[in-house]
């Protein structure tokens, strides 16, 4: 017979069976926690995935039906070069296409020395314009226009030089970039001058910057700075310098005389665009056989409409009487617009703009009209 249990057996026991229960509790927790954490990053990671996938999706809109994506299939293959012009007509598309390849077969057009508007004919071809040989024929006089102060303001330069190749281009030597504008007349075919800064009478008011020659410099001085003024153009093939104003420098015939001497050393002519009628200049000129041109109208003179109309009125009139006539022009825009203009009906006054180194006598330049 079983002997009854003492108090303190039956404590003992009933601890161990509560370790035993609290230890398998503790298990199956740990175990359940471990599944949980498992499983939540399982989830987690189909979550993420297919918040990607649809994020996807939305960066390339909404499902295409099948009969769209067959219509952009056929629009993403390529397609044969259209040989249909605007009309229609295969053969005008195919001229063109062969123009825009640059095919020596086509001839380019070539623009007039007078109208940069007017398309002269091709080297091969003949003008087949009624009259083209009577107005040729009928040229009565020849004009040049020289713009000065080129180089300075870029706004300014880049439209005066969409005038005709016939008109020269007299560039500041205080550019910024008087090489690139240079280059730039050489390719559209100008004459290319140089402005001549020279002392004024109210000189040091006036101040003609540190290229100007001077009354106060000796004969060697001016003459450095008429080869570093010269110097400044580098290799270019500049056919004369121009002066501003006819003023106390070329009043001087000592100093002027030390400067022709060193233009005609370098065969350049010069240009004034305004003279007095008692200057020495034409009298030292010819003993050193330098060319020396008075402007025949100093065109924008005054900066209105009527003013440069009426200068360039009087430049025909000049031309005519006389055979031929130069006329100076600074860049502004009015003064280009109206040149422009004004040029274009030269040729049927049978007068033809030339570039200022075709004028060829200095003697029909002496006055201004």
């Amino acid at each position: 017979m079983a002997r009854p249990m003492r108090g303190g057996a039956k404590f003992l026991s009933i601890v161990l069976w509560f370790g035993i229960a609290l230890l398998l509790a503790t298990l199956c927790g740990s175990s359940w926690m471990v599944y949980s954490y498992y499983r939540g990053q399982s989830v987690s990671a189909v979550a993420q995935n297919k918040r990607v996938l649809l994020d996807l999706s939305l960066a390339e809109g909404p499902p295409m039906p099948e009969a769209e994506k067959v219509a952009e299939n056929q629009n993403n293959e390529p397609k044969p070069p259209d040989l249909g012009g605007a009309g229609g007509n295969p053969g005008e598309a195919i001229v063109g296409a062969a123009g825009a390849g640059g095919t020596e077969d086509q001839p380019k057009p070539e623009k007039s020395a007078t109208n940069p508007e007017a398309i002269a004919p091709s080297s091969g071809g003949q003008d087949s314009t009624p009259g083209a040989a009577a107005q040729t024929q009928a040229t009565k006089a020849k004009v040049a226009i020289i713009i000065t102060g080129m180089g300075l303001s870029k706004s300014s330069t880049v439209e005066a030089m969409k005038l005709p190749a016939a008109v020269s281009f007299s560039f500041s030597p205080y550019s910024a970039s008087l090489n690139e504008w240079f280059q730039a007349a050489k390719g559209s075919g100008n004459e290319i001058l140089l402005d001549l800064p020279l002392e004024p009478t109210d000189y040091p008011i006036t101040d003609p910057g540190p290229y100007a020659l001077l009354t106060s410099l000796s004969k060697e001085e001016n003459s450095q700075r008429l080869k570093v003024l010269l110097s400044l153009a580098g290799e270019q093939n500049l056919t004369g310098l121009v002066a501003s104003r006819d003023e106390k420098f070329s009043a001087s015939p000592e100093s002027l005389a030390g400067i022709l001497a060193d233009l005609k050393t370098a065969d350049l002519r010069l240009y004034f665009q305004s003279a007095n009628p008692s200057s020495p200049i034409f009298a030292l000129a010819s003993s050193f056989d330098v060319p020396v041109f008075i402007s025949d109208a100093a065109i924008d003179e005054k900066i209105t409409e009527p003013a440069i109309n009426e200068k360039l009125a009087g430049l025909e009139k000049v031309a005519l009487e006389k055979g031929s006539s130069v006329g100076t022009a600074r860049p502004y825009p009015l003064s280009v617009k109206l040149l422009s203009a004004w040029i274009a009906t030269l040729d049927a006054k049978g007068i033809k703009l030339v570039p200022a180194a075709e004028i060829q006598t200095t003697k029909e330049h002496k006055e201004n009209p």
